[in-house]
């Protein structure tokens, strides 16, 4: 598939995240940090940063397996998603902004980034962009350093 196939696949697509998924998510969050309730989350920055960054990407993965007919989630354990795949040979990174309206991920090699949007109440996933590596790097000003973590802001991207 190539990067204009891709594009049209997602282009004008969006995902609704069903409530019960949201829910599943906070719930594994909630275990996985320990807490007894998920109202816990709201008195800990770290817990609702954490609680966010899984939404984003569980959500976003499986906007992508809708639109692309892949797999990238394992239906047995929620919060296990893969946010790096490949393509016919091309190698896509999927990235959000976070709360602090920064992308962040770890530079592998890539092709192209996917950067997607979850609304600000998690009810909805859309696609924003398809970035090649070249013009991230060109764009953002960041050393091209492999297996270290990358930040920018999103203005940066658009």
């Amino acid at each position: 598939m190539t990067s204009n196939l891709l594009l049209t696949n997602l282009t004008k697509k969006y995902f609704d995240i069903p409530v019960n998924l949201k829910e599943g998510i906070i719930n594994e969050v909630v275990n996985k940090l320990g807490l007894k309730s998920k109202f816990q989350l709201n008195d800990r920055h770290e817990g609702m940063f954490f609680l966010d960054k899984h939404i984003k990407r569980v959500t976003g993965c499986l906007f992508l397996e809708k639109c692309l007919d892949i797999n990238l989630c394992d239906d047995k354990k929620i919060l296990k998603c893969n946010t790096e795949f490949n393509i016919d040979g091309i190698f896509y990174i999927i990235v959000f902004d976070n709360a602090n309206n920064r992308v962040s991920f770890l530079n592998r090699y890539f092709d192209f980034l996917v950067y997607l949007n979850v609304d600000s109440n998690y009810k909805k996933v859309t696609f924003n962009k398809l970035i090649s590596h070249d013009d991230f790097f060109k764009k953002s000003n960041i050393p091209n350093d492999l297996n270290k973590i990358v930040s920018t802001e999103s203005k940066n991207l658009t």
